[in-house]
């Protein structure tokens, strides 16, 4: 997902009543296809349900910082270190 893309749908809604109110109604789905999303962006929005749009916006607000986290995990990498060598007893092998 595109945060930018995102925030300008949010930011388009706040400064233009015909498009929020689109956005609230049956023209949604019109709207977010002419807004250039991804695909996963387009599901993701067209899947919330709100009341008003302050919920609306609260719901996008939700999907960007949940990617947000999820690009910014740490990464759990295991160490896998050398195996620890017992010198005297490998000299002794190979002088046996």
């Amino acid at each position: 997902m595109s945060t930018l893309r995102l925030q300008k749908l949010v930011g388009q809604a706040v400064i233009s009543d015909d498009f929020r109110a689109g956005l609230m109604n049956e023209r949604r789905a019109e709207l977010l296809r002419l807004a250039n999303l991804e695909p996963d962006e387009l599901a993701a929005i067209t899947a919330i349900r709100a009341a008003n749009f302050a919920e609306f916006s609260a719901a996008v607000e939700a999907l960007i910082e949940a990617r947000e986290q999820a690009q910014s995990a740490p990464y759990h990498v295991e160490p896998h270190w050398p195996r620890v060598i017992n010198w005297e007893r490998a000299e002794s092998e190979l002088h046996a």
